[in-house]
């Protein structure tokens, strides 16, 4: 299940011709990204995948289509599956490939993990492991969140387009309530990456009409850092050198949606998703955390062909909120504020763009139309494919393909 093998040229299973089709890995279920990134660097090679470094590799990360700081440079994670190795509710081994069994091969690139079958190993693409540019960006204001700072958040989401299209990718954490001690503040912190790219000069030029903008704005400050290094492995190195806390679990929820580039490049998207985050109650260091991992090549990727949610071929941001309680909360505070995430905070933010959807693997579990939501038109296909493969519904996940067919808690067939 740790297995990690490398090959010059892989050839699927069953592919007529026999010939490779190119550089590729093979991992095992058990493998975690941080082991695959250190792995494929030893290599001189990467592969798209995530940051969330102790992340199974080949379950429901990528399954669920997978989104990665490499996206817009080569595309969804999903996107490079070349083969699955599967065990189904038949108990019968598997392969799952363009060129067998294609319909299973479709429904776990994006159709979510736990529902189709049990991935024993993965094969992914890899790609010579670009130089990156890392890039830190500070956007601060004094005291917790007013107009300023609001307006630096509009400003920046809609300079977002812009960015994507000098090949920034990366995450911005939204923060408008951080008080430490007497003082206060409210702030935007960016981790960005510049995937294949060595001239810091481009990215100095890239910044500038933003932070001239947001200079521009009563009390806002700006500072930002930008070093090349000479891999993506080498630019995430900070991440894997994270330690994986020790407690045992969190005692979060999230809530999510997906945002198009169109939004944020129409006259008003910007500030109409800015004054949907503004209504959210955002308790101390409590952040709204914008992903952009969408558009560049993960919008250009429409010919493959996949379960992924339709609405990432249109994103440029997937925009995640938290909401949390202490341990010693009773079971009637934590579904005070569960229903409040569901009923009234996400559909804060859907309603910006209704027909986005959102990320499955980031959402909220409790999403009412989760079909649509996660899987939009896909999903009466990713029914069918479920009901062949899995007929007695043996496996389920909580709003996942098929779980309409019981009840909330998982127990009872309704």
């Amino acid at each position: 299940m740790k297995s990690i093998n490398f090959t010059d040229n892989f050839v699927p299973e069953g592919k007529p011709d026999g010939r490779g089709i190119g550089q590729a890995v093979t991992i095992g279920a058990g493998v975690q990204l941080n082991e695959l990134y250190e792995a494929a660097g030893k290599r001189g090679l990467t592969q798209v995948i995530g940051l969330s470094t102790t992340v199974g590799a080949a379950g429901g990360y990528i399954q669920g289509g997978g989104h990665s700081p490499l996206g817009p440079w080569k595309g969804m994670s999903t996107d490079h599956v070349l083969e699955y190795k599967v065990v189904t509710a038949g108990a019968k081994f598997v392969t799952a490939n363009e060129y067998q069994n294609s319909d299973l091969f479709w429904a776990l690139r994006g159709g979510g993990g736990g529902t189709f079958g049990v991935v024993t190993s993965v094969t992914l693409q890899t790609f010579k492991d670009p130089p990156t540019i890392v890039s830190q960006v500070n956007i601060t204001m004094d005291g917790k969140a007013n107009e300023s700072y609001w307006a630096s958040v509009e400003k920046f989401q809609a300079y977002l387009p812009t960015l994507s299209d000098g090949g920034c990718s990366g995450y911005y954490y939204m923060l408008p309530n951080v008080t430490l001690g007497p003082q206060s503040a409210a702030v935007i912190i960016a981790a960005f990456y510049y995937a294949n790219k060595t001239d810091k000069a481009h990215v100095d030029n890239l910044y500038r009409p933003l932070f001239a903008s947001l200079s521009s704005i009563p009390g806002i400050n700006v500072a930002s850092v930008s070093v090349p290094v000479s891999s993506s492995t080498e630019a995430f190195r900070s991440a894997f050198d994270q330690k994986p806390p020790r407690d045992g679990g969190g005692v979060n929820i999230l809530g999510s949606r997906l945002f198009s580039r169109k939004l944020l490049e129409t006259p008003g998207g910007a500030a109409n998703l800015t004054t949907a985050l503004s209504k959210l109650d955002f308790k101390n260091l409590q952040p709204a955390i914008g992903h952009l991992v969408a558009g560049g090549q993960v919008a250009k990727n429409t010919h493959i062909q996949s379960a992924l949610n339709p609405s990432w071929r249109k994103a440029l941001v997937h925009l995640v909120i938290s909401r949390d309680w202490s341990i010693d909360s009773t079971f009637a505070e934590q579904e005070k504020i569960s229903t409040k995430l569901t009923a009234e905070e996400i559909p804060l933010l859907a309603a910006v763009e209704p027909d986005m959807g959102a990320y499955t693997n980031e959402a909220d579990v409790n999403e009412p139309r989760f079909q649509q939501t996660f899987w939009g038109t896909n999903y009466n296909t990713l029914l069918r494919v479920k009901n062949r493969w899995d007929p007695r519904g043996l496996f389920f996940v909580r709003s996942g393909v098929g779980s309409e067919a019981w009840d909330k808690q998982g127990l009872c067939r309704v």
